[in-house]
């Protein structure tokens, strides 16, 4: 039986460095030119309307066909086949 005990620090070096992979990886991935500018509009105009509010998003979720996309507030995302996230760090 496998267990998953955050005690273990064995355990959490393996979860820590999945998890830097993880951003390393979805950090180096390149984004199209016309979705970033797309991402960039929908960011924008939710900060234009929202000022006031405190929750920042995590980024865009934006679909490669037809440029509709919407925030993310939440962490990871589940992603339909033509959808692409764009992170706040790539938006801004």
């Amino acid at each position: 039986m496998v267990s998953f005990n955050l005690r273990d620090p064995q355990y959490r070096l393996a979860l820590q460095h999945r998890i830097e992979m993880q951003r390393q990886s979805s950090l180096a991935t390149w984004i199209e030119p016309e979705l970033l500018e797309a991402a960039r509009v929908i960011y924008y105009t939710y900060y234009q309307v929202h000022k006031a509010v405190p929750w920042v998003p995590l980024g865009v979720v934006i679909n490669a066909r037809n440029r509709r996309g919407t925030l993310v507030f939440h962490f990871k995302p589940a992603l339909l086949p033509r959808e692409r996230f764009i992170p706040l760090e790539e938006i801004v």
